[in-house]
């Protein structure tokens, strides 16, 4: 499969400056049609030891949060005027996880969401998280809430989840819950359902969530423009969906893999000796290997302690891929790399 893909949502937040933030309003979405599957609904638990947040990727855009809480973001999207130079986000502090594309969402310590965009100020949207994606949160009960266009719904059929896939939104995403079954709502891709089946033409919506044939799962991801997801447990990565379909399958290259990091195009993966190896398409040198045509590529990087991807701007085939290591050093190749394979530091540090 060569397309590994995910939506994103563009959220229109309301506009303010880092106001006291208290918990909004929330509307609940249920579920719809009923379903016999099964579902993991174990109670709330605390989340796993983090392995990310501190690095987000989009398309052509990326942000990361520095050891003194602060964010610093790069890189300039199609059709914006944002300079490609690192900058720190202005009146954002106390920051410890960063998501985003089209527009960037930060969570503080305390469990305070604030969201903007390039048309947006920064905006407060949730408070009480403990996990988030580009547009939902996962909240201290194990429930989800999603924001869009300035209006915050409640996912009434999601219980006891821990973690989000980074792309999740109230029409489409993943979630993990407490027992490490993964969950899933809305289309992936045309008739395509985000479990990787196909509806049958004529019947009706399926009732939400759907069961992900996963289990014992620490981690899904998902880069939803066609649809592609995949989800790591016991050191394998199963991987679904996309533009072509098709039920949670084992992509023998990324064995024993500890993170995963889905974009449209590309899959990259965490390895236990803090390498990274990459499968799938490669147009813009995405996989860190120049100019190959090659289904898999491990990038000259070390001591990597997260690994992002990010976009197919700005051609059908395209991505980035940026890494943090050890050391506290942010490398990046691919689209945001101006196209160059080779691992290019960018300095965070020197931001203001």
């Amino acid at each position: 499969m060569r397309a590994l893909s995910g939506a994103v949502a563009v959220l229109g937040v309301a506009a303010c400056h880092e106001p006291s933030v208290r918990a909004p309003e929330q509307v609940v979405i249920e579920g719809r049609q009923a379903t016999s599957a099964a579902v993991d609904v174990a109670p709330p638990v605390a989340p796993p030891p983090r392995w990310d947040g501190r690095l987000a990727l989009g398309h052509n855009r990326a942000c990361f949060v520095r050891r003194d809480h602060t964010v610093v973001c790069w890189g300039t999207p199609p059709g914006s005027s944002m300079s490609p130079e690192p900058a720190v986000v202005p009146g954002l502090a106390d920051v410890v996880q960063i998501v985003g594309d089209s527009s960037w969402c930060a969570r503080r310590r305390d469990g305070t969401v604030l969201c903007w965009s390039e048309a947006s100020p920064l905006a407060p949207v949730a408070s009480g998280a403990r996990d988030i994606s580009e547009s939902c949160a996962v909240l201290e009960d194990g429930g989800v809430s999603c924001w869009e266009d300035g209006k915050v719904a409640r996912l009434g059929f999601i219980h006891g989840a821990r973690a989000l896939s980074h792309r999740a939104s109230a029409s489409h995403g993943y979630a993990l819950l407490g027992g490490g079954a993964v969950v899933c709502w809305g289309f992936s891709y045309q008739r395509t359902l985000c479990d990787g089946s196909v509806l049958p033409e004529g019947a009706a919506e399926p009732r939400w969530p759907l069961p992900v044939g996963v289990s014992n799962a620490t981690q899904v991801d998902d880069d939803a423009w066609v649809g592609g997801a995949c989800a790591l447990s016991e050191g394998h990565a199963w991987c679904w969906g996309g533009e072509h379909g098709g039920l949670p399958a084992y992509p023998a290259a990324l064995d024993g893999a500890v993170q995963l990091a889905v974009a449209e195009y590309h899959v990259c993966a965490r390895m236990p000796d803090a390498t990274v190896v990459c499968i799938g398409g490669n147009d813009s040198n995405q996989l860190g290997v120049a100019g190959a045509e090659t289904t898999r590529a491990a990038p000259s990087v070390a001591h990597v302690v997260e690994v992002r991807t990010g976009g197919g701007e700005p051609c059908g085939g395209c991505g980035s891929t940026c890494v943090l290591t050890a050391a506290d050093e942010v490398l990046c190749w691919g689209t945001i790399a101006e196209g160059k394979a080779e691992p290019t530091r960018v300095d965070v540090a020197a931001a203001r």
